[in-house]
């Protein structure tokens, strides 16, 4: 029920960047985003980096206690949201916010501030001591997976891409900076309809949509609603996130007979993706989807318990390392430190992701689950997830756990 012009989305965003600059918004400081999916939404994404902060984008349907603690512990003082959130949130100390939907003050765009090794973008996770942690990544990460990604799959001026996938999930990076920095056109749904496949098949087929972008369970609800031959302009679908169950690819071949299934992985840490693995063919004796292959400028390494390299085939824990990294966690010291070590030899900073994969004779990576899901019997050590993928090839068993 709205288009934005790119010029169109610069004012706004200007406009968000002015009234920003004026209650001190600085570099390596957070805003917060507080909005349902919408076109404000990636108006305020950008107003923020034109004022030299960075973002912090919170699920307006979070609880309003978890919602005092993120906005505590991160020391937002700013926040941009939409009128009807407005009651939503909690009466804090020295914060202020902006509604979107409403008209902005007119202005000129201010003067760039920041530096590539600034934050862009913060995302608060779950923590495993029941905190939240958050991760700050920096201009300079997230521009090299973006031009990476660019280059790798051409993505230009004629692409559109429907934005599934919510703000506070870092995927959602290559929607709002990705497209929209190549050029192209972004499609959003209708925000009380961000679940709903038949609405996206809609969308798809009366946009033409050309790139999808999202976790796998998302692409298996829209192939539930699909005949075949009925995605014909689908050329590129991007799904990360969790386990992409081998069946995936006939089925989106059946329906969408131009489009090529990418896996992207890479922990909340290292940017919106840092590996990739183009599939063409299933191979039968797979048990899963290979993670792939690193993108330029990052590096994996697949190491035993005394940080040595692991030979081909032998399970070991991932680290990873190069400019995508993350400056470490939010005022969290302690944390970064147990997170991150030194590579003994290379000396480079390395973190430890927690996942455990091994290498292929050539040259890609097989994810094969979490390190600390594993169980032992008889001494004998067991991942979990071997077990759910051999459980989910029963025909009568979609998801095992």
């Amino acid at each position: 029920d709205r288009t934005l012009t790119y010029q169109e989305l610069h004012d706004h965003a200007s406009q968000v960047a002015w009234w920003l600059r004026n209650h001190d918004a600085q570099p390596g400081q957070l805003v917060a985003i507080i909005m349902d999916k919408s076109w404000e939404q990636i108006v305020a994404a950008y107003g923020v980096l034109l004022s030299g902060a960075a973002y912090l984008p919170i699920d307006p349907n979070t609880p309003t206690e978890r919602l005092t603690t993120l906005l505590q512990r991160s020391q937002t003082k700013l926040i941009l949201t939409q009128t009807h959130h407005t009651t939503h949130l909690p009466n804090l100390p020295h914060t202020t916010h902006l509604t979107l939907d409403t008209p902005l003050p007119n202005t000129n765009t201010p003067h760039p501030t920041q530096t590539p090794n600034d934050l862009a973008y913060t995302l608060f996770t779950s923590g495993s001591t029941g905190e939240p942690k958050g991760a700050m990544l920096a201009h300079r990460g997230l521009i090299n997976a973006l031009e990476a990604t660019i280059q790798e799959f051409n993505i230009n001026p004629t692409d559109k891409i429907l934005g599934l996938t919510a703000l506070h999930h870092d995927m959602s990076l290559f929607d709002t900076f990705g497209i929209l920095g190549a050029g192209g056109t972004l499609i959003l749904p209708d925000p009380d309809k961000t679940r709903d496949a038949t609405h996206w098949h809609h969308l798809i087929n009366t946009h033409h949509i050309t790139r999808w972008n999202s976790v796998p369970a998302m692409m298996e609800m829209l192939l539930q609603h699909t005949q075949p031959n009925s995605i014909p302009t689908l050329k590129t679908a991007f799904l990360g996130g969790d386990w992409i169950p081998l069946t995936l690819h006939p089925h989106l071949t059946t329906a969408a007979p131009n489009a090529e299934l990418v896996s992207v992985g890479g922990p909340t840490e290292t940017t919106l993706w840092n590996i990739w693995h183009r599939v063409t063919t299933i191979n039968p004796n797979w048990t899963s989807i290979p993670y792939g292959r690193p993108i330029p400028n990052t590096t994996y390494h697949i190491l035993n318990q005394r940080l040595e390299p692991c030979p081909t085939w032998v399970t070991g824990e991932m680290y990873v390392s190069g400019i995508g990294l993350t400056h470490g966690y939010w005022n969290d010291p302690q944390r970064t430190t147990n997170a991150f070590t030194t590579h003994p030899h290379t000396k480079e900073t390395l973190y430890r992701t927690g996942d455990l994969g091994r290498w292929h004779p050539n040259g890609t990576i097989e994810f094969i689950g979490r390190a600390d899901h594993q169980i032992k019997i008889r001494g004998m050590r067991i991942e979990l997830g071997d077990i759910e993928t051999h459980l989910t090839h029963h025909p009568h068993i979609n998801t095992a756990i």
